[in-house]
């Protein structure tokens, strides 16, 4: 791995390629992700290390490049186990096609073999054997070699996903592996301090995951060239604004699930998500929706305008509370900062921040 661009010595013994210098950034569910440069030698791989570092994807910074020989696999397949919640189990995906490198995804030339299975990791290998049974020899032995590592670390971190994308595998019967994703439980880290202790060395790579861990603020970007920045509560709610400015063609920065005491009792967690949205590039409107059926709503007011007053940004705000007593958080806000418009129901909200976000695009 490298996060330094290595200074090239000609007098060293130069170890032969070609090689492969990939940037290393969080997926994020980028709609396309940076390829890979091929070198041939330690000058070009010096090269490449300096064409990534530094550079930009999806607003996401390379911070390091890693570096792997290039091989060229007989087979590749695709192996993957995800949780399945509409049958209450794991979903089993396995896929194969023909010749390639080991860095590039499997594509199939027909569709995935998968099926639901019991989340048990006896019931998961005898699902693998079974859909395995379509493939062919010099496929099958390596799918079901891997699968039978995979299943234990699948159940062992409590996954949501883990997949193999592509199971290289070689013309002698071996076989290595591509690329792995792993999704986990974020509930369960605590039980798995050695995936702490990668994260907290990477912690570039999972800065939403440390956010989280330090703050207990469930605060993500989704995407970093968004427009409106949201600070709600109610996960459902969240998603459901999120579809609703999709919807009239603004582009959400971030989901947010907000928890109304969070507001009450502790200012630094709402300072720190407002900072992180207003840094946003492309930010032109904030907008801050709380709902509290049993919540007082002048006290949730009178603590979110106090924080807000700490917050130097002209960026234009938009708030809106639903709860107990709203035209006591109006006369709170009546006298706020010049930049922050009261609504009185959603609908309003929404016109207000595309209004606004109208009136502060580039022109």
């Amino acid at each position: 791995m490298l996060r330094q661009v290595p200074k090239y010595d000609e007098t060293a013994d130069d170890p032969a390629g070609p090689w492969l210098v990939k940037p290393q950034i969080p997926d994020l569910g980028l709609k396309r992700r940076p390829d890979y440069i091929t070198a041939q030698n330690a000058r070009e791989v010096a090269e490449a290390a300096n064409q990534w570092l530094g550079r930009k994807f999806n607003g996401h910074k390379v911070s390091a490049a890693r570096v792997e020989r290039k091989l060229i696999a007989a087979h590749r397949g695709y192996l993957c186990f995800e949780c399945d919640p509409i049958d209450i189990g794991v979903r089993v995906r396995l896929g194969f096609d023909g010749a390639g490198d080991t860095a590039t995804p499997v594509e199939p030339d027909k569709p995935f073999m998968t099926d639901s299975t019991a989340p048990d990791p006896t019931a998961v290998m005898a699902c693998v054997e079974r859909l395995s049974e379509e493939m062919p020899d010099t496929v099958r032995t390596q799918v079901n070699a891997a699968a039978g590592m995979l299943a234990p670390l699948f159940f062992g971190y409590e996954a949501i996903r883990l997949a193999i994308n592509p199971l290289a595998i070689f013309k002698d019967g071996s076989w290595m592996v591509g690329n792995v994703e792993m999704q986990i439980d974020e509930n369960g880290l605590f039980r798995h301090p050695e995936l702490i202790s990668l994260m907290d060395r990477r912690g570039d790579n999972y800065s939403d995951i440390q956010r989280r861990r330090e703050l207990g603020l469930d605060f993500s970007v989704v995407d970093k060239n968004g427009q409106i920045g949201l600070l709600t509560n109610g996960a459902a709610l969240t998603v459901f604004l999120m579809a609703e400015l999709r919807s009239r063609n603004l582009s959400p920065y971030n989901y947010v699930d907000l928890r109304p005491s969070f507001i009450i009792e502790g200012s630094e967690c709402i300072k720190t998500a407002m900072n992180q949205i207003i840094a946003g590039p492309n930010i032109q409107t904030v907008l801050i929706n709380l709902v509290g059926v049993n919540s007082d709503i002048e006290v949730i007011a009178k603590a979110l305008a106090q924080t807000l007053r700490q917050i130097p940004s002209e960026i234009p705000i938009v708030v809106r509370l639903a709860g107990m007593d709203p035209d006591a958080a109006k006369k709170i806000f009546d006298g706020s900062n010049s930049n922050i418009t009261l609504a009185s129901d959603l609908e309003t909200a929404l016109q207000l921040v595309e209004r606004q976000a109208t009136t502060q695009a580039p022109s």
